[in-house]
């Protein structure tokens, strides 16, 4: 089990509601699991991981997961060019 927080409130929350959201996450912003593993911590990994069982995150890397996630804001698509 995880725990993560924030300045503002502790939320206890288990791998598997943590995965949950994670899911949740890389389907509305249309995001690659290897991608999210990277950005967030630096490890491609880490979704696979996390899916298979074999990965429980400390509490730092599980806080660094719920803030990438409050934080992220997806990039704004470019401006398709004119066709001539």
């Amino acid at each position: 089990m995880e725990i993560c927080h924030s300045m503002r409130a502790m939320q206890i929350i288990s791998d598997a509601q943590l995965l949950e959201k994670v899911e949740a996450f890389i389907a509305k912003h249309n995001m690659a699991p290897s991608r999210f593993g990277k950005e967030v911590i630096g490890d491609p990994a880490l979704v696979f991981q996390l899916r298979e069982g074999r990965r429980s995150l400390s509490l730092k890397n599980a806080e660094k997961v719920v803030n990438f996630m409050r934080s992220y804001r997806a990039p704004k698509p470019e401006p398709k060019a004119d066709a001539a």
